[in-house]
């Protein structure tokens, strides 16, 4: 019996991470569609850019470039339509690319 609580806990606990994590990303992309929206395309390669620079400081300014102009290429697409589904596509896809860049 008491193992049996020990895992619903767990379970809830980590059904309960989980859904953190997912309300935080969602909240984390409509916070870009913002950007987005109010700024444009410069501004989000911009914030883009740093990102993602201080995530693989090993890459070539030509390397991040390239990732993060597609990257960029998504962001209104994704935000006039299924943005959860649309942004997981973008991810498969930014990552299936052939690029030599690993994080630190």
């Amino acid at each position: 019996s008491t193992n049996i609580a020990n895992v619903n806990i767990l379970s809830l606990f980590q059904k309960a991470t989980f859904q953190h994590a997912i309300a935080k990303r969602v909240a984390e992309l409509k916070a870009l569609c913002i950007v987005h929206k109010t700024f444009g395309d410069r501004v989000v390669k911009a914030k883009k850019l740093i990102q993602y620079s201080q995530k693989m400081p090993q890459a070539s300014f030509q390397e991040m470039g390239g990732m993060v102009d597609k990257i960029v290429a998504t962001v209104a697409p994704c935000c006039s339509g299924d943005m959860v589904t649309c942004m997981k596509e973008r991810v498969n896809y930014v990552f299936s690319q052939p690029l030599n860049l690993s994080p630190l």
